[in-house]
Parts: structure tokens; C-alpha cells; sequence
């Protein structure tokens, strides 16, 4: 076992085991996009994840001040347990607002940090 697989398992059982801290989500991958390594999986794929729920902030700073909800998620770069490929501003994630709601789709607005074991996403409303 590599040292990136042990530390992908123990983010899965623990952070992103939903007994404990994390969510299922469904990641929806940009249409007509070739993910390479990740061509069989499907379009939605329901996934683990570690989510931050923000307040309402603005997402500009600029003269219209648009107030957007945002999130923070963390998943696996991993084929089977998250996504190998992040395309920000196409992809989207449907997660509830707050939790016990129905989920809504945001769009992955920005890689905040990846590595080989995890993305950390910026979502959008």
C-alpha cells in the first residue's frame, strides 16, 4: 500500500465516513468533457464528502455587492471514492443549504488546494 492510498483510506473512514462528519453529495461532471482516467464513471456520481457551510457574502467586491451563497467542500482525488479531475466553473455539486434540506446545485467556483489525496472546492450558488 503507498503512502497516498494509506492516507486516502483514512480520510474516507474517518472525515468523510457520514457515521461521523461528512455528507453524500452528487458531483456532476461539465458535459462532453474527456476525464481520461475517469471515462467510466458516470455523469452524476453520489460521493462523500466534508462540507463548510458559509453565510451569505459577497463574492465581489464591486459596485452591485451581489450577495451569493457559498461552500466549501473536501473529496478524494480518487476514481472510486471522489473525482481525478476538478473542472471549475463547469463542474457542479448538489448539497443541501442546510442540512436536513433538500440539495440544490452549486457550481464548483474554484480550487482552493488539491493534491494527490484530496480536493478542497470553493462552491457557489
Amino acid at each position: 500500500m503507498s503512502f497516498i492510498t494509506q492516507q486516502q483510506d483514512d480520510l474516507r473512514l474517518a472525515m468523510l465516513n457520514t457515521e461521523e462528519f461528512a455528507e453524500t453529495v452528487v458531483y456532476t461532471k461539465a458535459a462532453g468533457y474527456d476525464y481520461l482516467v475517469d471515462k467510466a464513471s458516470q455523469e452524476n456520481k453520489s460521493i462523500k464528502a466534508f462540507v463548510v457551510r458559509e453565510q451569505l457574502g459577497p463574492t465581489l467586491q464591486n459596485n452591485s455587492r451581489n450577495l451569493n451563497r457559498e461552500m466549501e467542500i473536501y473529496i478524494l482525488n480518487n476514481a472510486t471514492y471522489g473525482v481525478t479531475v476538478v473542472r471549475k466553473g463547469q463542474d457542479k455539486v448538489a448539497i443541501p443549504v442546510q442540512i436536513g434540506e433538500s440539495a440544490v446545485e452549486f457550481n464548483v467556483a474554484d480550487i482552493l488546494d488539491q493534491d494527490d489525496v484530496a480536493f478542497h472546492l470553493l462552491l457557489t450558488r
